[in-house]
């Protein structure tokens, strides 16, 4: 279940458990509802995105009938103070005209009356809403009078609400838009999974969030499904009626129609699914972070032209608070764009003054590679010639084992040890007789080695910590079961207990069986491996 948030409002107009959701005309039912989406150039869609102009600018393309190409359905426009549902596939739009003479299927609330910010209709003609009337301040929308009224953008981290239609930080996160469930479309339009509901629950959105409550069963009435198979939003699936032998379903409005398969690239359509218009769903593609998928095509959710400016860039990309990126302008042949500016990079002999060897920075970001000045039998070190030493030079003070060069490197010295010694830290180091007073086990030969010692146990001895440590043999002694320790670091068995008994003290004793109706409900106990279920009153036993 997805829900979509209208635009990026807040706002979702829930219905007997379902949520229709504004921007894509999608309503989402319950904890696993089917969905029926509106149409966009003839097919329906079910895309869910945010938008950054404001609801009322949200206008229908459905025709009212059930007979136009594919799927065809209504979408809602809204002001921002109006709840609209749209029941069925032909319902009509529900339009944010200052006229008060626009009919719809849906509701809207708000005075007539002049400056009240729906406009009113007079002899002399419509009152044309203006961004005072609606009390607006960013998005466009129309004024009643066959015109727009532009309110203004948003700033650089912010959105325009399609509910207030004020400036807003847009939420991204469950926690930020108060949802507790549901995969939600967040105000960037990005679908994000906040959770699921316990056994018996959906999720609902009740005014601004979704959360866990009862689950209100759907119908195909309910659900304006006129076809094909869906979901009450409780777990059930219902069975909305067959078409005719002519006829297929569309997958996505459940309705009746003619098949006339299409494709996404026949549509026009970059993202965003719709219905093939044989029954069958296209996925047209998804769209990266920071765009949503509007009219199957990918538009970035944050439009402000000032974004570049205010980030004091005048190149390379930025990115806007839905983490879309924002080209600033390309820099001119010859300069390199560094930290948002043009820059001129120094030259190899600009930057490569005072440098022997290696690379060296060319002001902007980037490196050159400096000519290398050093003797034939140098190395470049940190930009620096280094003369490595040699054999003679490196291994003057050790008798034995790798040391540096001085360069980087490593030169093994020759082995200056006598034949019975080893090489220990560069120096010669006589192993000591380890073993002296051992039994048994290993020894360290002071040398950074170990020496096994010749094992001088009996065959039925054990060597623990470099002894010989006879096992117990009456370990067992007094016990008829479980184990005991044998002195020497193991446990041996003592015996095991017949069944209808238990090893209690190292002694087997019969079970005793608890009563069954001191066990509290719904629990049980185990007892010499029988299971003891509950059985005490009330239980429903």
């Amino acid at each position: 279940m997805i829900y979509a948030r209208p635009l990026v409002s807040r706002r979702r107009v829930g219905l007997c458990g379902c949520l229709f959701l504004a921007a894509t005309a999608v309503w989402s039912c319950g904890g696993d509802g089917a969905t029926v989406a509106a149409v966009d150039g003839g097919k329906s869609s079910a895309s869910t995105s945010a938008h950054s102009s404001g609801a009322a600018s949200t206008q229908s393309t459905g025709h009212g009938s059930s007979n136009e190409s594919h799927s065809e359905s209504s979408s809602v426009a809204s002001t921002g103070s109006s709840d609209a549902a749209v029941s069925g596939s032909d319902a009509a739009s529900t339009s944010t005209s200052a006229s008060a003479s626009t009919t719809s299927t849906g509701s809207t609330s708000g005075s007539s009356t002049s400056g009240s910010g729906t406009g009113s209709s007079t002899a002399s003609g419509p009152t044309c809403a203006t961004c005072t009337s609606l009390g607006a301040t960013c998005g466009t929308y129309t004024d009643g009078c066959g015109g727009s009224v532009d309110c203004g953008t948003c700033g650089v981290t912010q959105v325009c609400s399609a509910t207030t239609m004020q400036c807003i930080v847009p939420g991204k996160t469950c926690a930020q838009l108060g949802d507790t469930c549901g995969v939600i479309v967040n105000d960037c339009g990005q679908p994000i999974d906040c959770g699921t509901c316990a056994t018996g629950q959906s999720c609902v959105r009740m005014g601004q969030a979704a959360s866990c409550g009862a689950c209100m069963p759907q119908t195909c009435t309910s659900l304006g499904f006129a076809c094909g198979a869906a979901s009450d939003g409780c777990g059930h699936p219902l069975e909305c009626a067959t078409c005719p032998a002519s006829q297929v379903c569309d997958a996505l409005a459940h309705r009746c129609e003619a098949c006339d398969k299409t494709t996404c690239a026949a549509l026009g359509r970059s993202c965003g699914a719709v219905s093939d218009g044989c029954g069958g769903i296209l996925q047209c593609g998804s769209c990266p972070a920071g765009e949503s998928c509007t009219s199957g095509a990918c538009q970035r959710v944050l439009t402000d032209t000032s974004l570049c400016q205010t980030a004091g860039d005048t190149c390379g990309t930025v990115q806007d608070a839905c983490g879309a990126a924002v080209s600033c302008g390309t820099c001119a042949a010859g300069l390199e764009c560094h930290a948002g500016a043009c820059c001129t990079p120094k030259t190899a002999a600009e930057a490569c003054a005072g440098v022997a060897c290696g690379s060296a920075p060319d002001g902007c970001g980037g490196t050159v590679t400096c000519p290398d000045t050093c003797l034939a039998t140098d190395k470049c070190v940190t930009d620096a010639c280094c003369a490595p030493k040699t054999p003679a030079q490196a291994c003057s003070t050790v008798s034995c084992g790798a040391v540096t060069d001085g360069c980087g490197g490593t030169i093994t010295c020759p082995d200056k040890c006598p034949a019975m010694d080893v090489c220990h830290s560069n120096a010669c180091c006589t192993p000591s007789d380890a073993c002296a007073g051992l039994a048994c086990g290993t020894a360290p030969d002071g040398c950074g080695g170990t020496t096994t010692c010749p094992d001088s146990c009996a065959g039925t001895d054990k060597c623990v910590a470099n002894a010989c440590c006879v096992p117990n043999a009456q370990a067992c002694m007094g016990k008829t079961c479980g184990t005991a320790s044998d002195g020497c670091g193991d446990n041996v068995s003592c015996g095991a207990c017949p069944a209808g008994t238990s090893c209690t003290a190292s002694a087997c004793a019969p079970c005793t069986l608890p009563d069954c109706t001191t066990i509290p409900c719904g629990l049980s106990e185990t007892v010499c491996g029988e299971v003891i279920q509950s059985c005490a009153p009330g239980c429903g036993n």
